[in-house]
């Protein structure tokens, strides 16, 4: 519903985005994620060598428009407390609960290192989670790495949003309650994402309502 909400009050104001792309894509299209699936598409096509369709060109285009009802389709899945407790908690949680593990000696088998994989929507819940204040839409490749580092007895944790996986450019996030803004104590990290954390029997319970 809250979504739903969203795409109403947007709609709004970009309804000549909605119209003109469902004139020339012959579907309809009423909600940013249908705007994001069409950017997506011709991103893609782009991306393989492909030339856009007439009607993605030229000043009668609006691409900036697209460009940020696109951005805004990851923000609006997890724009409020509950969709990022909902969204993003579950991976928040399963990330804290291996550093945990991995702090107290009882990770099993002890990696050294986790990969998830998932989808731009995944980093795009993430970033919107964890504070990131900057409307982006994932590229291909993108990621965020989360680093556990031992110092002095001492564990810290740092985390990059990579925007690209045609890029080594990285982006430290930051948390404004941490020492430092950039690096933060394992337990200073805990607690500034507390508010997400949820258990799988939470997370069922919750979401049946």
């Amino acid at each position: 519903m809250r979504l739903e909400k969203y795409n109403e009050t947007l709609a709004l104001g970009m309804s000549f985005v909605y119209t003109y792309l469902t004139k020339y894509t012959c579907q309809r299209i009423a909600s940013v994620t249908d705007v994001n699936r069409v950017h997506t598409a011709l991103l893609t096509q782009k991306e393989h060598g492909y030339p856009p369709p007439e009607w993605a060109t030229g000043p009668q285009y609006p691409q900036q428009q697209i460009e940020y009802i696109g951005a805004l389709s990851f923000y609006a899945r997890a724009y409020d407390h509950v969709q990022k407790r909902l969204a993003g908690g579950p991976l928040v949680t399963k990330i804290i609960d291996s550093m945990v593990a991995k702090r107290n000696r009882s990770l099993e088998p002890d990696y050294k290192m986790l990969l998830f994989s998932g989808h731009d929507t995944t980093v795009g819940i993430m970033l919107q989670t964890l504070g990131y204040d900057k409307l982006v839409k994932p590229d291909f490749g993108s990621s965020i790495l989360f680093e556990l580092h031992s110092i002095h007895n001492q564990y810290y944790v740092k985390v990059f949003f990579k925007p690209s996986g045609f890029s080594n450019h990285m982006i430290p996030l930051q948390f404004p309650n941490c020492h430092l803004p950039t690096i933060c104590t394992l337990d200073e990290f805990i607690a500034v994402n507390q508010p997400w954390r949820i258990s799988l029997e939470e997370w069922q319970q919750e979401c049946a309502i």
